[in-house]
């Protein structure tokens, strides 16, 4: 199992958040953290954007410094986080299961108790998956995936009989998102 299941993921779909400081002394720019980030942080964040334009407008040879170009864009209003994101599993998907992506589902992989915040991210995004690509999509826990998962003679992760093309994590680093030993397998 374990070795098919390696041999499987050869296509990989990441979400990172990168933080920087900005010394203007220096002119240079220094990153402070690297993390997974959720559709959550652009979705009720459009001040982040507006955070990143003052210091692209107030520093802008540092930023062409850093990255090499004379002109950075963040993206506007109208490039909201959760459409960009459900784009990108769907596009992921198909890389990996080319036309036969319309079988699978996308596992929400949730914490036992969901946030508020959270709740409404996933019902943006399931929405937003279904009435653009006629995705099907499920929330499960950790234990609820462990019994429920199978893997075929494909290597394909089978939830209740259905293909999973893409599990998106919406887990936390708290031990109380993994209540039960089957939440660790």
């Amino acid at each position: 199992k374990e070795d098919a299941f390696e041999d499987s993921q050869k296509i990989q779909l990441g979400r990172v958040r990168n933080d920087y400081v900005v010394d203007k002394n220096k002119k240079f720019i220094y990153q402070t953290n690297c993390t997974t980030s959720s559709a959550q942080f652009g979705f009720f964040s459009d001040g982040m954007k507006k955070f990143y334009q003052y210091f692209l407008n107030k520093y802008p040879e540092v930023f062409a410094k850093y990255t090499g170009k004379e002109k950075i864009s963040i993206p506007t209003e109208k490039e909201d986080s959760i459409p960009v994101i459900c784009n990108s599993m769907i596009e992921a998907i198909k890389l990996y299961f080319k036309e036969d992506y319309k079988n699978t589902i996308i596992v929400f992989v949730v914490p036992v108790t969901l946030k508020e915040r959270q709740e409404f991210e996933l019902r943006a995004m399931e929405n937003l998956l279904w009435e653009q690509f006629q995705m099907t999509t499920k929330r499960m826990t950790l234990s609820e995936i462990e019994k429920n998962s199978t893997v075929n003679e494909t290597s394909d992760i089978l939830v209740n009989e259905k293909k999973v093309g893409l599990f998106y994590f919406r887990i936390s680093s708290d031990s109380k998102d993994y209540p039960d030993e089957d939440s660790w397998k």
